[in-house]
């Protein structure tokens, strides 16, 4: 579904079901560890140059001077794409204080996931798999995992069946999967530590030991893990999120996706305009965005210049830039904006 929204004549399945967006994180891929710019974001009018050479360069001008003088000159921020044509490994992200403690990080790695819709494959709809049922522990896990037991451990956890529009937030610790034909847009803490508990992809590739427990090894890794069960209820209470209409005008609506309210990691939004409308002025009050274009085409404009976007474009927007305004063109245009951790 990643090159069909690109517009790629044959799309076809890969390896890779993630793009990384406006990207200053290296990834941490099993088997790349050699490629030195995995998962950085290369600007498409200085395509030598990626994003984070930008931002390091240029702190204030990038990030805005609160954001540096409160978190520095990183972002604090990784927006990803992601079709899943399989179920992805059963793991599980440190949380803030675990992550400082065990990998030295300023940051954990919460996220959320914002449901573009979705695709069959075999026999069942898209779903998720995410947090304990009722009974689990340590102890339980860690045997599930020595033994290998997939169907244990999977039927340890909640399988729910997501909807376009829905958001699901997944604070650090939680064990989560991402079941076979979602399509969604991530927005997270910017790190890539992913504690695995599958020694094998569903599909049958075999992970190295370092893929699983990034170091850690294989006792210390379950430290990150939050052991807190609960009912299907308990779990959609916890993590599912409600979008509401933030504001709307002629032609257009802007939804509020993600709230500082939910978690001060993030924020996320989404504007809809009707085909030829002209949008609300997004100020930036001097902090940056990314923006993905989601459909449509139309024109984006700021006081230093005017650009094109179509399906498929993604932006960084500065926080030098002070306000933006988004037009549509012959079609309806749809914009999402993830926004950094609150200050």
């Amino acid at each position: 579904m990643l090159e069909q929204w690109r517009g790629a004549e044959q799309p076809m399945d890969g390896r890779f079901p993630e793009e990384w967006v406006a990207s200053v994180v290296n990834a941490r891929n099993p088997g790349r560890e050699d490629v030195v710019q995995e998962g950085l974001s290369l600007r498409e009018d200085e395509p030598s140059q990626t994003l984070r050479a930008y931002i390091e360069a240029n702190p204030e001008e990038a990030l805005g001077a609160a954001h540096v003088a409160k978190l520095g000159s990183h972002p604090g921020l990784l927006v990803k794409l992601l079709d899943a044509a399989e179920r992805l490994a059963i793991q599980v992200h440190p949380d803030k204080l675990t992550a400082d403690k065990l990998f030295q990080s300023a940051y954990g790695k919460t996220e959320a996931w914002f449901f573009l819709g979705g695709r069959r494959i075999g026999n069942e709809a898209p779903y998720v798999l995410c947090g304990f049922k009722p009974g689990m522990t340590r102890e339980k896990w860690e045997r599930l995992f020595h033994a290998q037991d997939i169907t244990g451990m999977v039927e340890a956890l909640h399988k729910v069946y997501p909807k376009p529009g829905d958001v699901m937030l997944i604070r650090g610790g939680l064990p989560h999967a991402i079941g076979p034909g979602n399509w969604m847009v991530e927005i997270q803490e910017p790190t890539d530590y992913t504690i695995r508990t599958e020694r094998k992809t569903p599909s049958g590739m075999e992970l190295a030991d370092h893929a699983i427990h990034q170091g850690l090894g294989f006792d210390q890794m379950f430290d990150c893990f939050h052991y807190e069960s609960g009912t299907e209820e308990d779990m959609l209470r916890q993590c599912k999120l409600s979008a509401e209409i933030k504001a709307s005008g002629q032609g257009w609506q802007m939804k509020q996706l993600i709230r500082y309210a939910d978690t001060p990691y993030f924020s996320m939004d989404q504007l809809e305009l009707d085909a030829v409308s002209q949008g609300p002025a997004w100020t930036t009050e001097g902090r940056f965005a990314v923006l993905i274009v989601l459909a449509g085409s139309g024109t984006i404009r700021c006081p230093d210049g005017v650009q094109d976007v179509n399906q498929g474009d993604q932006l960084f927007i500065p926080a030098s830039v002070s306000a933006v305004v988004l037009e549509s063109g012959d079609n309806s245009l749809q914009i999402v904006r993830c926004l950094p951790p609150e200050l």
